[in-house]
């Protein structure tokens, strides 16, 4: 876990919590607009850890 850069644990916290989320919201299926948000954000923050 040392080796991980700033942007990488932040990424890797954001993850955790969309799937905290999903879980907790009991999200099913990929229709819903809670999952359709956390897919969009992840997306998001994936793409800034990347440049």
């Amino acid at each position: 876990m040392d080796d991980i850069s700033d942007s990488g644990a932040r990424t890797i916290e954001t993850y955790l919590k969309a799937m905290q989320t999903v879980i907790v919201q009991k999200v099913k299926g990929a229709g819903p607009e809670v999952a359709k948000q956390i897919v969009k954000g992840l997306n998001k923050v994936v793409k800034k850890s990347r440049d």
